[in-house]
């Protein structure tokens, strides 16, 4: 019980007896910050949202997955699922920011595997992982369909860790950028990695293409192509596996 008055008992000096005096303190009506209620049953809405999509859609693919099929799994009403995403299309895309996010995030688990400290080979070895999930990853698989969106999803989740890549190998003087921009040979990088998945899973290239394109990328960096020829030539364990947030990009 949260008290909202006390008592001040001062002296009078003329009388000697005690008086008391009440003050009142008005209720605290702050409360603990934190998200409410609602807020915090929409999140696990839209978590359970990606969590079922992502399972249905590496089951039969995201052309196959219904909304219906989506809602009935999260168990919500068909017309509640508008709430979260306009489209099917939409929440695949959020699925696929979350999927990107923890590639990104295994990437670095293989580079700790292999002890890796040469950038060049760090670079290498991200664009070979990033390119066998593409083609393994049914709903990566569905997005090279669209590769101005693929393009943007990983020019934005991949940048942390590949502009930290880039600006590695700089400061180590394995690149030699065009005119020293590091944005631009990231755009280059994502470019060229979502074109190279797009001819796999076309079947215009086998998948062994994937070091031919790691190399080939690596030239536009700038990288003598003895070195780079090298650096895609050596084994590659597969990327451990990592449990997905599906909570990336959700504000509390």
């Amino acid at each position: 019980m949260i008290l909202d008055h006390f008592r001040w008992l001062v002296k009078c000096d003329t009388c000697g007896m005690r008086t008391a005096t009440i003050l009142t303190v008005p209720p605290s009506t702050t409360r603990p910050a934190g998200p409410t209620r609602t807020a915090a049953r929409q999140r696990q809405t839209r978590l359970r949202l990606r969590q079922v999509a992502y399972g249905l859609m590496s089951a039969q693919g995201v052309d196959a997955t219904t909304i219906q099929q989506i809602t009935d799994a999260a168990d919500i009403g068909f017309g509640t699922f508008y709430n979260y995403a306009s489209s099917k299309e939409a929440l695949a895309e959020e699925v696929l920011d979350c999927i990107i996010h923890n590639l990104g995030e295994r990437n670095d688990l293989v580079t700790e595997m292999l002890g890796e400290t040469d950038p060049v080979r760090i670079v290498a070895n991200s664009i070979r992982v990033v390119m066998r999930e593409m083609i393994a990853d049914p709903v990566f698989r569905w997005s090279l369909g669209r590769l101005d969106l693929v393009v943007e999803r990983m020019r934005v989740g991949f940048g942390p860790f590949g502009l930290r890549d880039i600006d590695r190998a700089v400061a180590a003087g394995s690149y030699s950028l065009i005119d020293g921009d590091p944005g631009y040979a990231w755009s280059q990088l994502v470019w060229l990695m979502a074109a190279a998945g797009h001819d796999i899973v076309r079947g215009v290239h086998p998948p062994a293409y994937e070091r031919a394109a790691a190399e080939a990328t690596l030239r536009v960096m700038g990288v003598d192509h003895a070195a780079a020829h090298a650096a895609c030539t050596t084994g590659l364990p597969a990327a451990p596996d990592r449990p997905i947030d599906f909570a990336f990009g959700i504000r509390d």
